[in-house]
């Protein structure tokens, strides 16, 4: 059973509030919430309640006899939650945020004068209502206003055609609606009455939220609803003297929690929230503005009263409140679509514990931030027991202030986002009902007013029976079709959890059949049967009889015909018959980039073998590794590269040998025996446990590549292909056989590595199409290259910055961003990229017999907009990796959506998210995997060569972002520097068995590696490589010029410190929200009065501060004297 405060707990949560008159029990609640269940356990507890609350009655008289009337002829304070809202205000005065507005449609006899009589009532009832807001010396202070009477605004829309008349009403009512408030003079109340018709009106009404809450809307209209009946029936209104006034309150409960009680609750606050994340939110449609915005629209759904009462039953069944059902469905959606463990969103509470308050029109809503862990895929109902455990636990600590909080907690500051949390849910109790006054109906109208508090806020309330949702969302991040996916997902979760509340979280379905259809089917549509199974060697064949005379390849002064390349082709093959190679063989190439390079991959395709390409510039120790673990039966390579080849098992032959017999005649194709089944090629990628894996690709896989970009991009005969990429990338098949199946060039630059050169190629060869990685283009565009308008430009390899592409975009005919793993035949998608949209640069659609699945842990669909990892199946999928079995079954999984028999998915390790027309946003590595320059890096490979090395204890590999510029960071765990290894030792190590691209560029030392508090290590604690020589003890940055002299003498005097380091974040120091306004009003008056309040957080160190400042002054000058 629950303990007394538990029950008393719940019932506040749902808003009904008890308490004693004179010995009887007092209850008030919303229409609704007081079920007969509910009653019934209120009589049978009757006795524990009275008890209980005596006994916490004597309490409080032992230490407050009572609220104490506040002297109104001195500064009265501003209560907490009010000065959260003024320092706001400061911040950005124009910002109609935080105006509470409603439009209230008056159908029929209307009397004016009373209605303003009413209004001008509650206003004068309650101070509130005519308080304005003061500052000395960045310190506000409330004042209330005895002044004028209230007048309220008239607008007559009658003069308006009738068709007309509704669209000019809500436009006029949101105008009213968003226009702020000056804080300094008020009124902070406004009300507008627009004359539509004789017995026709709207009735805007607007305060600002520093003077009003939700409840206090609530006591609005059941005072405005006296008020006006008593005015209509000639006679004083029945409403009860208030027995202390807002500011009353706001003196009395900064004493109350200043004695003690805020240290009290922190204690629970800085445990609940310690390690909290600092970012939890639906993932956005566009990236976050550097500064939070308030542009907002809503979107409202409703769920039927048959719906709602389900729901009711529900929470008696399962021992909590509606509101528990509801914060527990949507902290579940959010997980959902995070995949974040843990959830933090806020809440609203009324803050109203003492019955003095219930009637007060005010400010005292606090809010509360409501954390819940998802940890170990919870049924429902065990989330609804951490949920309601939370929050009773979160209401026993209400009194806190939020800015208290934040500044306990000191979160990392940041413009573009709330702190603490940025989606909040509420819960309100009071039912919106229609009011019918003296023959007058009051319905209010459903307004959007344009803005948004946060990032997201969800609202629920009861109206007419039903359970009305509205979504009020961020406009800068959220798009309207998201936010109604969203709603019909959230009425998924209520559904499911009502009829099975023991499926997990996991479990909770989420997606209508129509939904699943689209992302399993309608974006997979890419079926294309094949006419028949030939190999690409032999369609290359078949192009050499087509066109034997006309060029395919030229490298440097080599320039071959299809015939000559095929005869060649055709000796090569001769030459492997005869050493023992053929189906079901392999064949290492190990030769330097030339036409005869070309003509040994022909060669060795069309003798039935796969080919197992090698760079020379690969180190030794790796080329001996891949040879060890693939075993191929001949190495082909050249006379000068034989004495660099290691030991190996398998015969060596050398395109000397097979080209220099003075054949007469061509040789005849040799009829291989290969099948479209057979592998063509296996690429060796990095792998994950320091040993690279060989990825076997069969011939249909290539084919149905090649068929695909022959179509798109597009190849055709007059084309001309600059071929870039070492033969040890996949990508390289794209480049050397588009051409040659599509009847073309291909010319192949001999160092691509040069800018220099590779510019002269580009222009020698009039090359129309050329692919390359986003590092290679951002060299040619660093080395001066200005563009060509004919060439057709191919990015792939790695993630494509949307600046670059931007540039590329202005520079040549066309950019097709490439996307694919080597695992399903080097590009598994292409997207011409015509603009580039917030930034981002997408993915397109498969190519053709090729799908793509966006699925969650259990192999399952995420709806669109959600991350979830990518499984790629179709004709691309490669045969699995070299005698490894094991991780073939890992990473090659039955296919869940095909009946073909043996169908597979390849899981890809990429995080993507689907947009709304089906193309794909890359998010990330699942693993830590990482591609750099076009290369796929495994940091773990790295990591187990530098832990082989003398003097290193244990190694981590981040690829990090400076100034534009991504470069591999090794961070080794190691002793005192006499036993630790050099960098250049370290260096030089490295390149004997890891090729240049993936030796570190930067090496940080540190005595040990940061970690979690459950021991992992924690790889976001990892310092900037130019942050890591800072010591435990940092050294003391003293101000060094005037201006940061100055401002740290401010900030010396305001947190009562002896010093301060001009690197030191000043909100880490403690500077809280009304100190910097302390300070700006200081700075202003001592530096530069225009200096802005958003300067503190866009600078938030002293030096930082100063240099802005300093510029400032330079510009002025400069300014001043061209003036």
């Amino acid at each position: 059973m629950r303990s007394t405060l538990e029950f008393l707990s719940e019932l506040r949560v749902a808003g009904v509030m008890l308490s004693l008159e004179g010995e009887s029990l007092k209850c008030s609640a919303p229409k609704g919430v007081l079920t007969a269940e509910l009653c019934e356990e209120l009589t049978g507890r009757k006795q524990e309640i009275l008890s209980f609350l005596r006994i916490s009655r004597e309490a409080a008289r032992s230490g407050s006899a009572g609220i104490p009337r506040v002297d109104r002829t001195r500064a009265l304070p501003l209560s907490f939650s009010q000065q959260r809202l003024w320092f706001l205000h400061q911040l950005d005065a124009e910002n109609p945020a935080y105006n509470m507005a409603a439009a209230l449609q008056l159908t029929g006899p209307l009397h004016e004068a009373v209605l303003e009589d009413s209004l001008s009532g509650i206003v004068r009832r309650h101070e509130a209502l005519r308080t304005c807001f003061a500052q000395k010396d960045g310190v506000p202070y409330a004042v209330i206003d005895d002044g004028p009477a209230w007048r309220m605004e008239r607008i007559d829309l009658r003069h308006i055609p009738f068709e007309l008349q509704e669209e000019e009403m809500l436009e006029a009512a949101t105008r009213i609606g968003k226009r702020p408030f000056d804080l300094k003079t008020g009124p902070l109340f406004r009300a507008a009455l627009l004359t539509l018709a004789p017995e026709s009106h709207v009735l805007v009404l607007v305060m600002h939220h520093i003077i009003s809450d939700g409840w206090s809307m609530g006591v609005f209209v059941q005072e405005f609803t006296e008020l006006y009946r008593a005015g209509m029936e000639q006679r004083e209104a029945a409403l009860p003297p208030l027995p202390v006034q807002y500011a009353d309150y706001a003196e009395w409960h900064r004493r109350w929690l200043e004695g003690g009680e805020v240290e009290r609750q922190l204690v629970y606050w800085k445990a609940q929230l310690a390690g909290s994340p600092a970012v939890v939110q639906f993932p956005a449609d566009h990236p976050r503005p550097r500064h939070e915005t308030s542009d907002g629209h809503r979107v409202r759904m409703v769920l039927p009263a048959e719906r709602m009462a389900e729901l009711e039953r529900f929470g008696q069944r399962e021992g909590v409140t509606l509101f528990m059902v509801m914060l527990a469905a949507f902290k579940t959606l959010l997980y959902r679509y995070t995949g974040q463990t843990d959830v933090v969103v806020g809440s609203p509470s009324a803050n109203r514990s003492r019955s003095e308050f219930h009637g007060l029109i005010g400010f005292f809503v606090n809010n509360l931030v409501l954390r819940t862990g998802f940890e170990g895929n919870p049924s429902f109902r065990d989330l609804l027991g951490r949920v309601r455990e939370m929050t009773l636990q979160a209401y026993d600590h209400q009194e806190v202030p939020f800015e208290r909080l934040v500044q306990a907690l000191r979160p990392e500051r940041d413009l573009n986002h709330a702190p603490l949390f940025q989606t909040m849910f509420s819960f309100q109790n009071f039912p919106l009902e229609d009011l019918e006054l003296s023959g007058l109906t009051i319905r209010l109208i459903e307004m959007d007013f344009g803005t948004a508090r946060y990032d997201l806020t969800v609202e629920a309330w009861p109206r007419h029976g039903e359970l009305h949702i509205d979504f009020e969302y961020n406009t800068h991040l959220y798009d309207r079709e998201t936010m109604e996916q969203l709603q019909r997902h959230f009425r998924s979760v209520l559904s499911a959890v009502v009829a099975d509340p023991l499926q997990t979280v996991n479990e909770i379905p989420l997606l209508s059949t129509e939904e699943r259809r689209q992302l399993l089917e309608e974006w997979n549509g890419t079926l294309e049967p094949e006419d028949e199974a030939l190999c690409f060697h032999q369609h290359f064949e078949r192009q050499a009889q087509r066109t034997p005379d006309c060029m395919a390849v030229v490298a440097g002064t080599e320039a071959l015909t299809y015939a000559e390349l095929n005869e060649r082709a055709n000796r090569v093959a001769q030459g492997l018959r005869a050493a023992g190679a053929g189906p079901e063989s392999l064949v290492a190439l190990y030769a330097e980039r030339s036409a005869h390079l070309l003509a040994g991959l022909l060669g060795i395709l069309k003798s039935g073998a796969a080919y197992l390409p090698l760079d020379p510039v690969y180190p030794k120790q790796r080329i001996a590794q891949i040879l060890e673990d693939a075993k191929p039966r001949v190495v082909l390579t050249q006379n000068s590269l034989g004495a660099q080849l290691p030991e190996h098992d398998g015969r060596v032959l050398t395109l000397e040998e097979i080209f220099a017999p003075a054949e007469s005649g061509a040789l005849p194709n040799l009829e291989s025996g290969v099948t479209a089944n057979d592998p063509a090629y296996v690429i060796f990628t990095s792998g994950s446990t320091g040993r690279p894996k060989g990825v076997q690709i069969p011939h249909s896989a290539l084919m149905n590549f090649l068929k695909s970009m022959r179509r798109e991009p597009g190849f055709t005969e007059h084309d001309v292909l600059l071929a870039v990429t070492t033969i040890s990338f996949d990508i390289a098949g794209l480049e050397l056989y588009l051409p040659l199946l599509a009847g073309g060039q291909v010319h192949i630059a001999l160092e691509p590595g040069n800018a220099e050169r590779l510019m002269a190629d580009m222009r020698h060869s009039a090359a129309t199409v050329m692919q390359a990685t986003p590092a290679t283009w951002q060299l040619l565009l660093a080395a001066g290259w200005e563009g060509d308008r004919r060439l057709k430009v191919l990015c792939g390899g790695e993630a494509l910055e949307a600046g670059l592409a931007q540039k590329l975009i202005e520079r040549v005919r066309s950019v097709w961003n490439m996307y694919g793993p080597t695992e399903t035949t080097i590009w598994s998608s292409v997207l011409e990229l015509r603009e580039i949209h917030d930034g981002r640069v997408p993915l397109g659609p498969p190519i053709r017999n090729t799908s793509f699945f966006v699925l969650d842990a259990r192999r399952e669909p995420v709806p669109a907009g959600v991350a979830g990892e990518l499984l790629i199946g179709g004709e691309g999928l490669a045969h699995g990796y070299l005698h490894r079995p094991e991780l073939t079954a890992e990473k090659f999984v039955p296919h869940p959506f095909s009946d073909v028999p043996g169908a597979r998915l390849y899981r890809t390790g990429d995080l993507v998210r689907r947009r709304r027309d089906g193309t794909l946003e890359f998010s990330g590595r699942l693993d830590h995997q990482v591609k750099l320059r076009g290369y796929r890096i495994e940091p773990g490979e790295i990591e187990a060569a530098l832990r082989r090395q003398p003097g290193i204890g244990d190694a981590v590999v981040l690829l990090r972002d400076a100034d534009g510029d991504r470069q591999l960071v090794a961070y080794l765990a190691a002793g005192q520097k006499p036993q630790r290894p050099s960098v250049a030792a370290l260096r030089a190590a490295l390149r004997q068995e890891l090729p240049e691209y993936m030796v570190p560029a930067k090496f940080v030392f540190l005595s040990e590696f940061p970690r979690t508090p459950n021991g992992k290590l924690d790889r976001a604690a990892l310092p900037a490589p130019e942050e890591s020589g800072q010591t435990a003890e940092r050294a003391i940055l003293p101000p060094r010029t005037a201006m940061q002299r100055s401002i740290a003498r401010v900030f010396c005097e305001l947190l009562k410190i002896d010093r301060v380091s001009i690197d030191d974040n000043l909100f880490d120091l403690g500077a809280h929200s009304l100190l910097i306004v302390q300070a700006h009003e200081r700075l202003k008056r001592e530096i530069d009065p225009e200096l802005s309040l958003v300067s503190f957080f866009q600078y938030p160190t002293i030096g930082a501060l100063a240099g802005f400042l300093e510029r400032q002054q330079k510009t002025t000058t400069v300014s001043g004297g061209m003036a």
